[in-house]
């Protein structure tokens, strides 16, 4: 907080490092303050931006030194093999407004999958791509793979992907489904019916 306090413009009138004396934020301020929040040390430096698909409405990019990259790439590392992912094994993702060229999909062998219309005819396409790319992870919001999945295991009784994996990109989206007891975002039918690589 300090730090925040000492380097950026935005957070400079704060007269103490206390939590309680930083405003609450979110993506419309961050944006709105975006020059004001920047460090400046690292104007002209070589850094990484991350960008949010926007899939609330509200696109967001977040700059990233090169140790902060580092430890990104670690954390996706280990909490991927905890999940039964490798590096680099092939993986659908289901995600708002892809960012990677087809180039750049194949070449790190993430497939990005564009959710903003889930219709049957995507959902079909969407499980053609999995089976063909030999994808053995899927990644994407608990709300959207329940939608996905529910649909596949109709559609295809006999599930002939590859998925060994099944990761969520958000534990508040899936915190926020509705508890309704006839209906869970359970995905062990899908996943019992996976054949193996």
């Amino acid at each position: 907080m300090q730090y925040a306090i000492d380097n950026t413009e935005f957070y400079s009138g704060i007269s103490a490092p206390e939590i309680t004396k930083f405003p609450v934020m979110n993506k419309t301020l961050l944006n709105e303050n975006y020059d004001r929040i920047f460090v400046k040390e690292y104007e002209g430096k070589k850094i990484h931006q991350m960008h949010t698909s926007g899939s609330t409405g509200i696109p967001f990019t977040v700059n990233q030194n090169i140790e902060k990259r580092w430890r990104h790439i670690a954390d996706l590392k280990y909490f991927g093999e905890l999940a039964n992912y490798k590096d680099h094994d092939p993986m659908c993702y289901l995600r708002a407004k892809p960012t990677a060229t087809p180039e750049e999909q194949e070449e790190q062998n993430i497939w990005q999958l564009d959710i903003c219309n889930l219709s049957e005819e995507n959902l079909t396409k969407y499980y053609h791509v999995m089976v063909e790319k030999k994808c053995v992870a899927l990644i994407a919001y608990p709300s959207t793979l329940d939608t996905a999945v529910n649909f596949w295991m109709k559609k295809f009784p006999v599930n002939q992907s590859c998925i060994r994996s099944i990761i969520l990109t958000s534990l508040v989206h899936l915190l926020a489904q509705p508890a309704v007891p006839s209906k869970g975002l359970d995905f062990t039918g899908f996943l019992k019916s996976i054949t193996s690589i």
